[in-house]
């Protein structure tokens, strides 16, 4: 509100014209869009699901095919790997970590036929190429990232008992010769749950380029 100093100004306040005149000029209260428009979860998104929750020598993780490099183990779990930067200008993310989000299902489509996700009763993250079996998953906003969950289970994504530190070596490497780690990926209680944002290009990898291995 805005207060004007008047030199003799009388007991009885402002008149009607000059509270309207002050309304008008005074700036409005700024509006908490979270709070009045809650992000709703996207319907349909593609890319890699990064999360900074853990980190190794500067690499997030991202959701990623068990040891995928040409000849892919489909029939293993998904977990969390170092999220791959890709030396070549056009930075695109890696088909083992590329996820659409479609139909309420999670789908690797660089793969002939496309995979699924499927949650099994251990709560670990498989693939699927049949979409009946798929499993019902959400991303749930949490400001400007998301969680990973299940509606039906009301689980979230996350390390399970592991710890960040619990990170093993995959046999490749990346950009300047650092490891490619790897982590555990369960469904459990969202108290723990990862947050995820979804990165539509790999990291930038000035002047290297992958060599002929597993990269």
């Amino acid at each position: 509100m805005h207060w004007v100093a008047l030199i003799g100004a009388c007991a009885a306040g402002p008149t009607p014209m000059e509270e309207e005149t002050a309304r008008d000029a005074a700036p409005s209260e700024p509006i908490d869009t979270a709070e009045a428009q809650p992000a709703d979860p996207p319907v349909s998104i593609t890319g890699a699901f990064v999360t900074e929750d853990c980190t190794y020598e500067g690499y997030p993780y991202a959701i990623d095919i068990l040891l995928s490099c040409g000849d892919e183990r489909f029939g293993a779990e998904l977990r969390l790997h170092t999220f791959k930067r890709h030396a070549h200008a056009h930075r695109t993310v890696f088909a083992d970590q590329r996820i659409t989000l479609r139909d309420g299902q999670l789908w690797f489509d660089g793969y002939s036929p496309p995979r699924c996700v499927r949650i099994d009763s251990g709560q670990r993250l498989m693939l699927e190429s049949n979409a009946s079996r798929c499993s019902t998953l959400a991303l749930h906003p949490v400001g400007s990232v998301y969680r990973l969950t299940e509606p039906a289970s009301g689980l979230c994504a996350g390390l399970g008992v592991a710890q960040c530190d619990d990170h093993a070596f995959t046999g490749g490497r990346e950009c300047g010769g650092i490891d490619h780690r790897y982590l555990p990926l369960r469904f459990g209680s969202c108290d723990s749950a990862l947050e995820f944002r979804v990165a539509t290009q790999a990291d930038e990898c000035p002047a290297e380029f992958p060599v002929a291995e597993c990269f």
